[in-house]
């Protein structure tokens, strides 16, 4: 899912010739509720939780596929940090522009959800996450 924030952009640089340039590095959060439109989510807090950074390029994202949806994936590995303490069941991937607070730009949802717990890592394998722009029908 695009967020209203990009949403926005990209209509007006499609439909206005607005100029549009996007983060050069993303922020992955682990989302714990579910993403509003507006990116408004609940952060994972477990104890030793942070971001992790991702440049905004095709090593750690797939070219969008020619599946009528447009669909891009994780191209590597994306691994948080260990819980030290607390629990945490993410529901979606969220890319940010900051690696606290900041702008929400694109939601992957998490599609098998797991409860991690002290001592586990969560870790999404390469073509784990999805991304599709939904086509009109």
């Amino acid at each position: 899912m695009f967020t209203d924030q990009l949403e926005k952009k990209i209509n007006d640089m499609l439909l206005g010739g607005v100029s549009f340039t996007p983060p050069g590095v993303y922020y992955a959060a682990l989302a714990t509720s579910t993403v509003g439109e507006d990116g408004t989510f609940t952060e994972a807090n477990y104890t030793g939780y942070g971001r992790v950074s991702l440049a905004n390029n095709k090593t750690n994202f797939s070219n969008a596929a020619d599946d009528g949806d447009a669909t891009v994936n994780n191209a590597v590995e994306i691994r948080f940090p260990a819980l030290e303490g607390g629990t945490c069941t993410p529901t979606a991937l969220v890319l940010m522009d900051a690696s606290s607070g900041g702008t929400a730009w694109v939601v992957f949802p998490i599609s098998t959800q797991k409860n991690y717990v002290q001592g586990d890592r969560p870790v999404f394998e390469v073509n784990k996450l999805t991304h599709k722009i939904v086509s009109i029908s």
